[in-house]
């Protein structure tokens, strides 16, 4: 962890959002795995939002 405390804050940012979009589209592939997919498919036709 070296190499994160000698990042300036504006670095430590940068790294924190980009962990967060990482783990946001991470939950958006497994949000499309076929389950969920056909999961949210059976709630959006039943006019679900």
């Amino acid at each position: 962890m070296s190499f994160f405390s000698e990042l300036s804050p504006v670095g430590k940012g940068a790294v924190v959002f980009a962990v967060v979009i990482l783990v946001y589209l991470g939950i958006a592939n497994v949000a499309a795995w076929p389950p969920f997919a056909v999961a949210k498919g059976v709630t959006h036709t039943r006019g679900v939002h």
